[in-house]
């Protein structure tokens, strides 16, 4: 994110020259339209939080070529020593900010030792010695941020939640799928169970506002195989089944489900699990728990899934899903599954 990047100071410069209602539009866009900010600061901190990188950053539509230019003559009348590029084209203008920022960066990170402070002395003109010391700007690195975001006003849920920095994203959720190909490793399968559906909830849950800065990965397509499926069944006085197919198909339905109803889980860990084994090396993960809406009980879930291990990155992903929401008004008990063999699972 760029909130960690080293380019985060210069991505906040470049933000606060810029009207609250470009701020606005850009951070609704960063965060798919769930959070609403008030000031500046909050929309500057929004921006950074949820924006991946200078690339995305750049992608934004409100970023117009007027306020590029702008920008770069603004820098220009500030330096006017330096000659900076101002092209016409929207691309160009991108590459000379990005080449401007990636100069100050490795200046900032140019140890103090190394730099020097250079003297000039003018010769004597008419038997009189005048020297004049110009000394060299010395960049001093910025500290590591430690201080906390702002607080953000989310729209219809609650106000002033406390913004964190979220953990990048690695989607390693089990059996160290890292370790190169030549060594090997297990574990057991209900220590697998366990922390993939630790992993899985956390990063669901994160799909609110009101758990968006709550340590987890952030959801995305990489969690699925190309050909995965999501079956959603939901059970009040009827029936309604929602399916999902392909990558981009199978989380799209999942999200956009979730949102709409602004479903929170609740995974029974300590007696609601299951794992046994598949068919041509997948395993099969069961889970259940309780269903919340913010903090009120709604109903209980059910959860299969099927898990593959990906030979490109060696990643266990989804391929197939079922996923069954009751509707209930009192919390009688957990939910809970019968004990089920356990078994090691390795990886090559």
């Amino acid at each position: 994110m760029l909130y960690k990047s080293p380019y985060a100071s210069q991505v906040r410069r470049f933000l606060q020259d810029l009207d609250f209602e470009v701020l606005k539009s850009i951070a609704s866009t960063a965060t798919e339209r769930k959070i609403e900010v008030t000031t500046k600061k909050e929309a500057i901190d929004v921006i950074l939080l949820h924006t991946s990188d200078l690339e995305r950053f750049f992608s934004y539509r409100r970023l117009t070529s007027d306020i590029f230019y702008k920008y770069l003559f603004t820098l220009q009348m500030k330096d006017r020593k330096s000659v900076i590029p101002m092209k016409s084209s929207r691309t160009e203008m991108i590459f000379t900010i990005k080449d401007l920022w990636s100069k100050d960066v490795g200046k900032a990170q140019t140890p103090l030792n190394n730099r020097q402070t250079v003297y000039a002395v003018e010769r004597p003109v008419e038997n009189r010695q005048t020297v004049y010391a110009v000394e060299r700007p010395v960049e001093k690195k910025n500290p590591p941020v430690t201080e906390r975001a702002a607080p953000i006003n989310v729209t219809n849920i609650f106000h002033n939640i406390s913004v964190g920095v979220p953990t990048e994203s690695n989607f390693r959720f089990t059996v160290e799928t890292s370790i190169p190909s030549t060594s090997s490793t297990s574990m057991r399968s209900d220590k697998f169970a366990k922390d993939f559906c630790e992993w899985f909830y956390k990063m669901m849950n994160k799909l609110q506002p009101i758990c968006a800065y709550k340590e987890g990965d952030v959801f995305g397509e990489q969690v699925f195989v190309g050909n995965s499926s999501v079956h959603i069944f939901m059970t009040t006085n009827e029936v309604v089944e929602r399916t999902g197919t392909s990558q981009s198909g199978a989380y799209h339905l999942l999200k956009n489900t979730l949102l709409e109803f602004e479903l929170l889980f609740s995974p029974n860990m300590e007696s609601g699990l299951q794992i046994i084994r598949g068919e041509h090396g997948t395993v099969k993960v069961f889970c259940c728990g309780n269903l919340h809406k913010h903090n009120t009980f709604i109903g209980i879930y059910e959860q299969e899934f099927h898990l593959v291990l990906c030979p490109i990155d060696r990643r266990w992903k989804i391929l197939c899903t079922k996923l069954n929401l009751k509707h209930a008004t009192v919390a009688t008990q957990m939910p809970s599954l019968p004990p089920c063999e356990i078994f090691e699972i390795k990886t090559p």
